[in-house]
Order: C-alpha cells, then structure tokens, then sequence
C-alpha cells in the first residue's frame, strides 16, 4: 500500500475549523478570506504573518535576503543590533538620519572618514570638544569668519614663513615676552608704547627714521659704540 491512497486518514472532530475548540487563537485570520491576500486585516501582500506574542529565531548557516523594491521597518520598542564580525554599510542614494534623543558614538579603535565632495556643518548650540592628546591638522587654504574669538594657551610655537596681519585696534598685555627674529620688517603709520621696563639686547640695529619724538623721564644707554650720520637736534627743556 502507498504511503498517501488519497483516503482521510484521521478525521477532524468537527468539519468546521472555526468551531474546533482545539485550535489556536487565530487572531485577525478572516476564515472566509483565506484564499485571498485580505486574510489578515490590516496587512497587504500576498504572503502576511500576524503573531501576537514573542518570536525567537536562530539560524546556524548563513541569512541571505534580498529585497527588489522597498523595505520598510517599524520598531515601535527598543531596539538592540550586536554584530560580532565586520559591518559593510553600501548607500547609492540619499541618508537623512533624525535623532530626536540623546546620540552617543564611541569608538575604541581608529576611525578614518574621507570626503570626496563638500561637507557642510551647523551647530544651533555650543560645541565643545576635550583633547587630551595631540592634535594635527594640513591644511592647504583656511578662511575663518569669527565674530568674537577668546585663546587661553600654555605654551604656543608657532613657525611661519610669510605673515601679513591687518588690525584695526589691537590691545596687547604680556607679563613676559621673548621673540627671536632673524630678519623683521615692519612699517607703521602710526604706533604708541607704553612700558614700565624695556631691556633689549641686540647685536646689530640699523634704523631709518623721519622724525622721532621721545618724551623721558629717566634714560640711560650703555653703548660701546654709537655711530651716527646726518643732522641731530636736541632741545633741553627749561627745568633740565
């Protein structure tokens, strides 16, 4: 005798499945619309599943799914994604992400983002950023546009090969100040100083004046030679 003859082996109790009272709970399943995709109320497609209640899937192999239009995914709980081995993220259009909570990213290892077109970045509120290492930038061309800029610094070397600054009013207070320049040029139309003690050391100094006016209470110069070239007038004041 074969296996399948064709015959009902088991009966059912009743006929009728809606009436069976051994049967699951079958949800929203339409039992009159079982052939049809409007099975389950609420869903379309032609294959739909409706569970109510905890879904546990394991696969020992490998999961492979392909989807020709559109995915959509809809967690309205929490939701936790662990990945033991490497991720590949691919993207041929448009991301839009939207946090609406707190965002946290940390990385334990290097991290390496290359941009190959514009990257444009806007903060609403302040941005704060804590460096406990070293940082390096290269930079072929910067232009910055800052409103109000405030520096508090330690220790600052700078080493640059060509400088030209355009300042409007400028305010400088140094408690103390040590500048090593091999060759230095400036021209000023107009320049004031105010110093409580100025010691200079300088090895050679040639200057080209128009018109210096100085006003001293007390000035004393240690020079081993002074050479000097030209016409020079010197006017006493009464009391001197």
């Amino acid at each position: 005798m074969g296996v399948f003859d064709g015959q009902v082996q088991v009966p059912l109790a009743v006929p009728d499945p809606k009436t069976d009272a051994k049967l699951p709970p079958s949800g929203a399943l339409q039992y009159a619309a079982i052939t049809t995709p409007t099975a389950l109320a609420g869903t379309t497609g032609v294959h739909a599943a409706l569970i109510h209640g905890d879904k546990w899937q394991q696969l020992n192999g490998s999961h492979t799914e392909n989807v020709s239009v559109n995915h959509k995914l809809k967690i309205t709980g929490n939701r936790k994604e662990t990945v033991a081995g490497n991720h590949r993220h691919t993207i041929v259009g448009t991301t839009v992400s939207t946090h609406h909570g707190v965002h946290h990213h940390q990385n334990t290892s290097a991290r390496n983002d290359l941009f190959l077109q514009h990257r444009t970045e806007q903060h609403a509120e302040k941005e704060f950023e804590h460096q406990t290492t070293q940082r390096m930038e290269h930079l072929e061309d910067e232009v910055k546009e800052i409103k109000n800029e405030k520096h508090i610094k330690g220790v600052e070397w700078s080493v640059i090969g060509l400088k030209t600054e355009m300042t409007g009013t400028g305010y400088e207070a140094k408690v103390t100040s040590t500048a090593v320049v091999g060759i230095g040029a400036e021209a000023k139309g107009s320049m004031s100083k105010s110093h409580a003690f100025e010691h200079k050391l300088q090895g050679f100094v040639t200057k080209a004046v128009g018109m210096a006016t100085h006003v001293c209470s007390l000035y004393g110069d240690m020079i081993a030679l002074d050479l000097n070239g030209g016409v020079k007038v010197d006017g006493d004041s009464p009391g001197g």
